[in-house]
């Protein structure tokens, strides 16, 4: 019986410890909960509207001047938002509460009242917006200065020009359908450059900067799949901000971009979208002419104002300048038809679809180039590097101290050539030391110029080079007397396309000599008469040849001569 009785009082003694543990769990649930509620609430609370709603400015130690509200309190904005609409909702805008207000918002000290607005939500609340982008609190920032939601997902603080302030911000590859492939952020969205910017220098600054909010980093930039991480950089800008370069150009967003993929900004005024080489995809490109104190004139990019170079190993409408290369030497790129400004044959201006399938400038058959280490408009810093050259206005390179070398042809044997193996030509209507080839005639057989005296290479004779000074102020290479012309119908280094046409156009031997057919016998140069030397053959025709050799007549020959 006394077994039987303390049994039950055991029972008793477990059901009444069950029991009261069983409360003290479910307490500490609803005490849970009600934190919970509580902190919901007061996170919520701070979005709801006071009166009217206040932006600020504060400034983070990490990450610089960041907008706040009026008591501190951390703003972001959200990368899957488009312009002026929020995609915040539900747990989303529980986690992330927007900032709302009663009435127009107030612009605290430093910050844009012009950039400040409203959107109506779903749920009936009106939103802060900066610059378009709608503004929220996070809530898991328990005090004012807080930036707990930074880089949580798609979520940023916001920058004073109204952009994102993103952690080892991410530079990707976008395709867009008419300007191929352009530089995105990681959500998409577009990227350009400011074409009045220096290398690694921003020009583009208050107003500018709200309208182009510049892609800030707290961190070293990343780069995404395709992106150079090499040609990745950063400037401090002198608001201190950190802004990411690419190929020494500050890079930045434009505010009236509503989403991801919007290319709005693209030829406003001097902003373009990026390459993945790293220069602009202008619309509708123009080249330009500017004169250079040391080269006189050559091409420029009329946009930019920058410098346009050829590069000697391509062929006529093929580049062999890629990957690396074009990094360096960034293509002028074009979507639509390019064109030329005044001063420039617009005829010579063309396109070639390059092996990525973007759209180059070329002229007279030349692909056209930037130079990465130029550093704003009218720097020449590519010329004379390696095969680079800027291009005079009728499409061939301007060389410094310009080479004359001698090169083998399988068919014509030695004869001259430029530095990069490319046939030098002659013209027998010229006089010695004057070139009788202007215009349209320039264009097709562009002169071979030169900014310091020119050097013989190996096989030419540096006694027979010389210069003369075009009717132009541009400074022609002589050999002989013989002014120097390139053929823009060779493709390549080696072709000799130009030989014979009109039968006025001839190579040259290494003694100067026109390197004629097998039927044509050349008249022996005469010796000078004053100033004037004899020339050797009247139009390099066949039939004035044959007709001199049956006369015998040196008059004959002169008066041909003189009346080609």
């Amino acid at each position: 019986m006394l077994l039987f009785g303390t049994k039950k009082f055991v029972d008793e003694a477990a059901l009444s410890a069950l029991q009261e543990k069983t409360v003290t769990m479910w307490k500490f649930k609803l005490l849970s909960i009600l934190a919970l509620t509580v902190l919901m609430s007061l996170a919520a609370s701070a979005a709801q509207a006071q009166g009217v709603a206040m932006v600020s400015l504060a400034v983070d130690a990490e990450l610089g001047s960041i907008l706040a509200d009026a008591d501190g309190n951390t703003l972001y904005l959200f990368m899957n938002d488009e312009r002026e609409k929020s995609n915040c909702s539900g747990g989303c805008a529980t986690a992330w509460p927007p900032l709302l207000t009663d009435g127009d918002p107030v612009a605290g000290e430093g910050v844009d009242e012009g950039r400040l607005g409203t959107i109506a939500r779903d749920d009936g609340g009106t939103q802060v917006t900066f610059n378009g982008w709608p503004l929220y609190y996070f809530v898991s920032d328990e005090a004012p200065g807080d930036t707990n939601g930074q880089a949580i997902d798609n979520w940023w603080v916001v920058s004073e020009f109204g952009g994102p302030i993103q952690s080892n911000a991410l530079v990707n590859i976008g395709e867009d359908a008419s300007l191929g492939t352009i530089l995105v952020d990681h959500s998409g969205r577009t990227q350009y450059l400011f074409t009045p910017d220096e290398r690694d220098v921003s020009n583009c600054a208050g107003g500018c900067a709200r309208a182009w909010p510049p892609l800030l980093t707290v961190g070293d930039p990343v780069a995404g799949d395709g992106v150079n991480a090499g040609r990745l950089g950063t400037i401090t800008r002198d608001d201190g901000s950190t802004q990411v370069t690419f190929n020494g150009w500050p890079v930045y967003y434009f505010a009236n971009d509503d989403k991801p993929g919007d290319t709005n900004g693209q030829a406003v005024n001097n902003w373009w979208v990026i390459s993945e080489f790293g220069g602009p995809v202008q619309t509708d490109a123009v080249v330009g002419l500017t004169d250079d104190a040391e080269l006189g004139g050559i091409l420029i990019d009329e946009s930019t104002g920058r410098t346009l170079y050829l590069f000697t190993p391509d062929e006529r409408d093929v580049s062999n300048c890629a990957g690396g290369c074009a990094l360096a030497w960034p293509p002028l790129l074009t979507e639509g038809t390019p064109g030329g400004a005044e001063g420039l044959n617009a005829d010579l201006i063309t396109t070639m679809t390059r092996g990525d399938g973007s759209t180059q400038v070329s002229f007279n058959g030349w692909p056209l180039y930037y130079f990465a280490g130029d550093d704003k408009p009218g720097d020449t810093k590519g010329q004379t590097i390696n095969n680079w050259w800027v291009l005079s206005v009728f499409g061939g390179p301007i060389q410094t101290d310009a080479a004359v070398n001698v090169s083998e042809n399988a068919e014509f044997g030695d004869i001259l050539s430029d530095h990069s193996g490319r046939t030098l030509y002659l013209f027998t209507p010229d006089e010695p030391n004057t070139s009788n080839c202007e215009g349209g005639c320039a264009e097709q057989w562009p002169p071979l110029l030169t900014s310091g005296d020119p050097v013989a290479g190996d096989g030419a004779s540096a006694g027979l080079l010389g210069t003369t000074v075009r009717d132009d102020g541009s400074i022609q290479v002589t050999y002989d007397s013989q002014p120097l012309y390139y053929f823009a119908g060779d493709d390549r280094p080696g072709d000799a396309n130009g030989q014979t046409l009109g039968d006025v156009w001839f190579v040259l031997s290494p003694d100067g000599q026109a390197v004629m057919p097998a039927a044509v016998v050349v008249a022996p140069r005469s010796p000078s008469v004053g100033d004037t030397a004899i020339p050797r053959l009247a139009q390099g025709s066949l039939v004035a040849a044959l007709v001199l050799i049956a006369s015998g007549s040196l008059i004959f020959f002169m008066r041909r001569r003189r009346t080609a």
